[in-house]
C-alpha cells in the first residue's frame, strides 16, 4: 500500500526499506536518527526521542481499515501539552492518499488535511468557547494550548525539528471536529470525527501475534 524506497541512515549507515516514497522525512528504526531529503542527499538531523509505549491497538506498519478505507500506518508523531501528550499515526490510503488517526488517552479521531486556503483568525484572536467556521461549518472553540514534539518514528509528510513547539486550537460541533496548528507559515488546519476503537479494524490485531507481546485492555 505504502510505495517505499530504501535508503542508508546518514546516522549509523543502516540499510532501511521501508520508507514512504513521498515522506519529506523519516526516523531510523534502528538508531532514532531523523533524516531528510534535500536535492536527492539524505541529510542526518540529529536524534529523535525513542517514544515511551502505552497501551494502544496501533503499530508502525499495521494494515487495515478505518470508516471503509485500507490504509497502513506509515509513521507516528507524539505531541507532549499540559494535559499529557497524543499521539498522531500517520495513514498511507489504499487509494493514494493520506490522514490521520490522533489518540488522546484511548480517544481516535479520523482526521484529513483540509487542502487550499482557509480564513483562520490569529491564534492571539481566539478563545475557548468561541465560533469558528471551517468548510462552512460553524465549531466551537474547546482547548487552546501549547504542543511541544515529544517524538516520532516512521515516514512523516513533512519535516519536524527536535523540541519543535506551536500554539494549536481544537474546535468541534456534534462529531465534527478540528484542529489547527499554528506554524511559522499559514495555520495548517485538519478536519475530522471521533471514532469508536472497534472502527478502526487491524488485518494483525497486536493480540494475535506470534511472540505473545501483543496489546491487551484487560
Amino acid at each position: 500500500m505504502v510505495n517505499y524506497k530504501k535508503v542508508s541512515c546518514p546516522n549509523c549507515g543502516a540499510l532501511i526499506e521501508d520508507i514512504d516514497r513521498f515522506a519529506a522525512m523519516a526516523v531510523c528504526e534502528y538508531c532514532g536518527g531523523a533524516m531528510v531529503w534535500q536535492d536527492d542527499a539524505v541529510l542526518a538531523m540529529g536524534d529523535m526521542a525513542i517514544l515511551v509505549e502505552y497501551p494502544t491497538p496501533l503499530y508502525l506498519h499495521a494494515t487495515g481499515q478505518v470508516r471503509g478505507k485500507r490504509f497502513e500506518v506509515a509513521g507516528r508523531v507524539r505531541y507532549r501539552y499540559a494535559k499529557g501528550f497524543w499521539d498522531e499515526w500517520y495513514l498511507a490510503f489504499e487509494d493514494g492518499s493520506y490522514g490521520w488517526i490522533a489518540e488522546d488517552e484511548y480517544e481516535f479521531s479520523f482526521e484529513r488535511a483540509v487542502r487550499g486556503p482557509v480564513q483562520i483568525p490569529a491564534y492571539s484572536q481566539v478563545s475557548p468557547g468561541g465560533q469558528l467556521v471551517v468548510e462552512g461549518k460553524f465549531v466551537i472553540v474547546d482547548e487552546k494550548d501549547v504542543a511541544y514534539l515529544e517524538g516520532a518514528e516512521g515516514s512523516l509528510p513533512w519535516v519536524l525539528t527536535k523540541d519543535r513547539q506551536f500554539p494549536y486550537v481544537e474546535a468541534s460541533q456534534g462529531d465534527y471536529m478540528v484542529t489547527i496548528e499554528y506554524t511559522e507559515g499559514a495555520p495548517e488546519v485538519f478536519v475530522g470525527e471521533w471514532v469508536d476503537v472497534g472502527e478502526i479494524k487491524l488485518d494483525y490485531p497486536k493480540d494475535d501475534q506470534e511472540d505473545g507481546s501483543g496489546w491487551s485492555d484487560a
